[in-house]
């Protein structure tokens, strides 16, 4: 997270820099508003920096949290926006409300907007817990890898297949559904299907 939102930019970064993302699945684990006691200072050191760099260094921050309230106030007052998702009754679609906020006030609502929801359950699994921050032994030198899991282990997939779409997921035409929106998502077939 350090490369990303450096302790100093330099000219050349602010003249030849790229925008960056950092999203945070489930923030409150890592950065909430209750922590206390044991890496606490290291945990607010890390909120300090994130707050006093990240606009500076071209850097956008997004979040999931299950509660507004359980984000820490700092980064609450310089949220831009909060989108609550609600999905429809058959699973199909995703209606996002989205609010502006201004040091932490709601602004009215804004026009909310839909999604399919198909892809969304394929390559994301939304059973898997989200894990905390490791702050001891820690190193920034260390590069995040790419892990491709295939759709068809996804349990998040699977549900949404059996459930919703009344598909038998251990038959092909399960394989078969999987490869057809793998397609649809652009990934390779060998790979996003075992």
């Amino acid at each position: 997270m350090f490369k990303v939102i450096p302790e100093e930019i330099t000219e050349e970064e602010i003249l030849h820099g790229k925008e960056k993302a950092l999203l945070f699945d489930e923030l409150w684990k890592m950065l909430g508003s209750r922590m206390v006691g044991l890496g606490a200072r290291q945990r607010n050191e890390i909120i300090n920096r994130v707050l006093m760099a990240s606009r500076k260094a071209g850097v956008t921050l997004y979040y999931t949290t299950q509660l507004f309230s359980m984000i820490d106030k700092n980064i609450r007052n310089i949220t831009d926006l909060l989108m609550k998702p609600q999905l429809g009754p058959d699973h199909a679609y995703c209606k996002v409300f989205v609010y502006g906020i201004i040091e932490g006030k709601f602004l009215q609502p804004m026009q909310p907007y839909y999604f399919v929801t198909e892809p969304i359950f394929a390559i994301y699994n939304s059973f898997e817990v989200a894990g905390g921050i490791e702050l001891e032994g820690e190193s920034d030198e260390e590069e995040l890898k790419p892990k491709v899991i295939p759709i068809t282990k996804n349990p998040a997939w699977k549900k949404y297949c059996r459930d919703i779409l009344g598909i038998d997921i251990e038959g092909q035409e399960f394989r078969e559904y999987s490869k057809k929106v793998a397609k649809g998502l652009g990934l390779d077939v060998n790979k996003a299907v075992d």
